[in-house]
């Protein structure tokens, strides 16, 4: 994979086909009639899904230059990630960092990737309600030491793409993402975050 095929559109939609693709059928309510010939999703299932048409999707999806309003990326966020959170009523990176048992064993590199985070949420900490900011941020406090100790020392850092690595839940085996970031160009107060399997030339992404 080339450094161009992970910027823009095609990151987009290299993005979506993959987890497309990975998406079983019954966990969004389809029914599974005989056997299907690809693995997840159809395009026309995910487009339904979505409300959008089959033919605007296909074209997302191929890395076409379109474009695409941040309620067309919400609807996809929906019906891709349902669920994947669980019933969490603050399903959020900082939680999982600092509160899910399973974090330090699947982030390389925990301390420096986890102390990064928290210098990138208090440098976007301004587009919140400060209540809630307040009130997740003492929640965290007392949940984590790690958190406590990282917040206080009033470190700031703007978000940065690149590499991110992480070990396989199941194998164990050091797996390695491109983080790419998207803002909504009337909504810069917005992101989408993706992380993209990168190429490291050792053969196929574990999933």
């Amino acid at each position: 994979m080339s450094n161009g095929s992970l910027s823009g559109p095609k990151a987009l939609g290299a993005f979506l086909r993959a987890q497309r693709e990975m998406l079983a059928p019954e966990r969004v309510g389809l029914p599974i009639a005989g056997r299907r010939r690809t693995s997840g999703l159809r395009r026309e299932e995910l487009a339904q899904l979505s409300r959008i048409s089959t033919t605007w999707y296909t074209c997302i999806e191929q890395g076409r230059e379109v474009s695409v309003s941040p309620a067309a990326l919400s609807r996809l966020a929906q019906a891709l990630f349902r669920g994947w959170l669980g019933e969490d009523p603050q399903p959020n990176l900082l939680r999982f960092m600092f509160v899910h048992p399973l974090a330090k064993q699947l982030v390389v590199d925990w301390p420096e990737r986890a102390r990064h985070v928290v210098a990138e949420f208090r440098a976007e900490s301004s587009h919140y309600s400060h209540e809630l900011m307040r009130e997740l941020v003492m929640q965290l406090c007392r949940d984590s030491r790690e958190f406590e100790r990282w917040w206080t020392q009033q470190a700031v850092m703007a978000r940065e793409g690149g590499e991110r690595r992480f070990h396989h839940a199941t194998t164990g085996q050091e797996i390695t993402y491109q983080q790419q970031t998207f803002h909504p160009a009337l909504h810069q107060e917005f992101k989408l975050v993706m992380s993209i399997p990168a190429d490291t030339g050792d053969g196929p992404t574990p999933r």
